[in-house]
């Protein structure tokens, strides 16, 4: 009988180790990827609902502008590749800039 009542304690324990975890140990969710084209003085707005933070590579790539809440416009300075992050919420999104031309 303590057997059985030890066994069903380690289980229970084990059970619900998961449902305690804090939020802090949650994973964020995944980065997206995209591939963008352009070429030298093209331009392209990408839509960025909730945007609270981006970045550029390498701004002599491409040039990054917010026109407007919820959109970054990117224009394609030379030729080169650069990555563009978009930071909207716990969202990630990655775009991988190619300037061709």
């Amino acid at each position: 009988m303590k057997t059985f009542v030890r066994s069903v304690l380690v289980s229970l324990s084990l059970f619900s180790v998961p449902v305690l975890a804090s939020p802090a140990q949650v994973p964020a969710p995944a980065d997206t990827h995209e591939t963008l084209t352009l070429r030298p003085g093209g331009s392209k707005v990408v839509k960025a609902p909730g945007m609270n933070r981006l970045a550029i590579g390498d701004p002599e790539i491409a040039d990054i502008k917010v026109p407007d809440k919820g959109s970054v416009r990117i224009t394609a300075l030379k030729a080169g590749e650069t990555t563009l992050v978009i930071w909207s919420g716990t969202v990630i999104k990655t775009y991988r800039l190619v300037v061709e031309g």
